[in-house]
């Protein structure tokens, strides 16, 4: 299947997909940002998003991907509002984990499901605190540190897609295509930014 391919067609890429209820296969992500060196894929190429149950729209990103905010604005900007991020995330680093997650979910303003691992192979210690976070960046839920666990939360995705469609203070979904929303310049009015880059260029 070619999705698992990179664009240059190699075939060893980190590959996250989602099942549905049918068993069939329904969305593909390719990491974007292998761990080097220690990780050795050929790195993905894009963010795609999926529509799940009751109004969800879903992306995933894998792991190290946590760490570049552009990768959860790329999700976001494609019009997820679950964000499910999968995790072979180690110790020391279970700060970075909480950080990473927190501010991601309320900078995207999306709900996040972080499922992380537990246990240790022939490398590293896996800490767990799987969590799944509102789009303000609380927690809903967490596992324990270190112990396998099962955890669940209500999601109302639909609401994070209205709220990126209405909300007025803080939409920084809205902001981030509609910069200088109140600025003079363009006359207050919130142009988009492509829109006003094509008149002014």
């Amino acid at each position: 299947d070619p999705i698992f391919k990179d664009v240059d067609g190699h075939k060893n890429c980190n590959t996250a997909i989602i099942i549905n209820n049918e068993g069939e296969i329904v969305h593909k992500y390719v990491k974007m940002n292998p761990w080097t060196p220690g990780e050795a894929t050929q790195p993905g190429w894009a963010c795609p998003t999926t529509p799940g149950p009751k109004g969800s729209r879903l992306a995933t990103i894998i792991c190290a991907d946590g760490d570049y905010p552009e990768v959860w604005r790329e999700a976001a900007d494609n019009g997820a509002n679950v964000i499910i991020r999968v995790s072979h995330y180690m110790a020391p680093w279970d700060k970075a984990w909480e950080i990473t997650n927190k501010a991601m979910a309320y900078t995207n303003q999306c709900y996040v499901v972080g499922c992380n691992s537990v246990g240790i192979d022939e490398c590293y210690s896996y800490f767990g605190r799987s969590m799944i976070l509102n789009p303000d960046g609380t927690i809903l839920a967490e596992a324990p540190m270190g112990l396998p666990w099962l955890i669940k939360a209500d999601l109302y995705p639909s609401v994070v897609t209205k709220n990126h469609e209405q909300q007025v203070t803080s939409n920084f979904h809205w902001t981030y295509k509609h910069r200088g929303a109140s600025h003079p310049s363009v006359a207050g009015e919130g142009k988009n930014l492509d829109e006003y880059q094509n008149k002014n260029s």
